[in-house]
């Protein structure tokens, strides 16, 4: 551990399992750090002294619970947007797609990519009067769901029916059902 420190590290820092006397198991994060006197007094600089070290032991088992537990709702969030048959579309402020499903793509025929770098609702939505009474739903946010004709990346046309739910920050999910 010296050597480490040595080479010019102060402190360095490690998560660990210990296994407690009673056989529980703890995470900690333990820091240590070099400590050496420099300091200057009356008669000029102390003499070199061997340097000494102080370790902190902290016991981070909750931190590490909340962090699987977060994995493991991350894990299931995303299996469900993933597999679902239902076309979702988070949107932002602005209405920019954020994410959409593996469903939004193959229904509609465009990627993530593909659908930041146009005017997504003029896509789908040809027309402007039309694009409007969209527009206007999914910025509504009212509850249940809407029909609506839907231009997909090849043209064709198809029914669908949108839900849509607005968030705290202003954001938006699309939830849709092909009809056809």
């Amino acid at each position: 551990m010296q050597d480490l420190l040595n080479d010019r590290l102060q402190t360095c820092s490690l998560e660990k399992r210990y296994q407690k006397a009673d056989g529980s198991l703890v995470w900690t994060n333990v820091t240590i750090s070099m400590v050496q006197d420099t300091s200057e007094t009356e008669y000029g600089s102390l003499p070199s002294v061997d340097p000494y070290f102080v370790a902190v032991v902290q016991d981070i088992s909750d931190r590490k619970q909340a962090e699987a537990a977060l994995k493991q709702q991350t894990e299931i969030l995303q299996t469900i947007v993933d597999r679902i048959p239902v076309a979702i579309c988070f949107l932002d402020p602005e209405e920019t797609p954020q994410l959409i499903n593996r469903c939004f793509e193959e229904i509609l025929g465009w990627s993530l990519a593909e659908a930041q770098k146009i005017d997504l609702f003029a896509a789908c939505y040809p027309d402007s009067n039309y694009r409007q009474q969209a527009l206007d739903y999914v910025r509504a946010a009212s509850p249940g769901w809407q029909d609506f004709t839907i231009h997909r990346r090849d043209g064709h046309q198809l029914e669908m029916s949108w839900a849509t739910v607005r968030l705290s920050d202003n954001t938006t999910i699309s939830f849709g059902q092909d009809l056809t």
